[in-house]
């Protein structure tokens, strides 16, 4: 597994127009549970911060 970091999520939503699913997400990122683990925490961090607004599934950059 490798690190999953914030700007890596966000230049993938920047590239899909804004949104993206947290599928589309994990099949571009990383699959297995550990990354989808890890790049949960990160959606949760980077809400937390104002970056993003996830519903659902849906990701998407404010």
């Amino acid at each position: 597994m490798t690190e999953i970091f914030e700007h890596t999520i966000y230049d993938f939503l920047r590239e899909r127009g804004g949104s993206a699913t947290k599928s589309e997400i994990y099949a571009a990122l990383g699959s297995d549970a550990d990354s989808k683990k890890a790049i949960d925490e990160r959606l949760r961090m980077m809400e937390r911060f104002g970056l993003v607004s996830v519903e659902g599934e849906k990701v998407k950059i404010k």
